[in-house]
């Protein structure tokens, strides 16, 4: 059981019998965010004022570290977070979400495939309210309620827009120059990437995009033709169908290191 405090919290033991109950742990991380809280794989997550955090990482540590859940969103939780905030563990998609106004930040974690990533979904009316009901997701705006359709690929005729935005990748050799040519994608529909490769200056990126359809790999590669020591992909789709991306393979050669 925790307890939470606006500059602290409370970690208790909580059990049956009452004698059993104690005080675990305390700490000097709270929260703002009365709703922001809630459970998922056996941790706590919330919205502390430096961004998303878990309960298990914060107190293990005794600090905010830069290795917790919520640290890649850290630099944009403001912007995309504004008002009152309202979390909830989505059961059905193994989803934390994070609701404010007409905005979501959502975090997906998978055991099974070893992945964890943060969403931001952006929606033309406000979340009053969300709830789950078997597995299925609902959310009330004003009086509509609206349904998630995990099949639905476009909205009134309008395809969604997906955008995939990945870190900078070193090959496990930071600070060694690569020769990249080429790259297999395994993806459900199509879309196009792109590549950034300075991390100085993220806002250099390959032009034109490529197109990417399916499963390249029985195929031809995809050429890259690239000479950095790392390179972020940066996918993009934007037809009505179905588009998830599942794999992605460069093929590279180690030059050595940057001198």
């Amino acid at each position: 059981l925790v307890a939470f405090f606006r500059d602290s919290a409370q970690v208790w033991k909580s059990e049956p019998d009452p004698t059993n109950r104690a005080l675990a742990q305390t700490g000097d991380i709270g929260t703002t965010h009365r709703s922001s809280h809630a459970g998922m794989g056996g941790d706590v997550f919330f919205l502390a004022p430096s961004g998303v955090r878990s309960v298990g990482m914060a107190y293990q540590t005794g600090n905010l570290i830069d290795t917790d859940i919520g640290s890649p969103v850290d630099s944009i939780v403001r912007e995309v977070l504004t008002g009152e905030v309202n979390g909830f563990y989505y059961k059905g998609g193994g989803q934390y979400w994070l609701v404010s106004r007409n905005r979501a930040l959502v975090y997906s974690f998978s055991r099974t495939a070893k992945i964890s990533a943060w969403s931001i979904y952006t929606f033309a009316f406000p979340l009053e309210c969300v709830t789950e009901l078997d597995a299925v997701l609902y959310a009330r705006s004003g009086d509509t309620v609206y349904r998630f359709n995990q099949d639905a690929s476009n909205d009134d005729g309008v395809p969604f827009s997906v955008d995939i935005e990945m870190a900078f990748l070193d090959f496990q050799s930071p600070g060694f120059l690569k020769q990249i040519s080429a790259l297999d994608m395994v993806i459900s529909g199509e879309g196009e990437v792109q590549f950034r490769f300075d991390p100085r200056d993220p806002s250099l990126v390959t032009s034109p995009p490529i197109p990417a359809i399916g499963d390249t790999r029985p195929g031809y590669l995809l050429p890259v033709e690239l000479l950095a020591t790392n390179i972020a992909p940066v996918i993009h789709h934007a037809s009505d169908g179905v588009f998830e991306l599942h794999a992605l393979t460069f093929y590279f050669e180690r030059l050595g290191p940057v001198q």
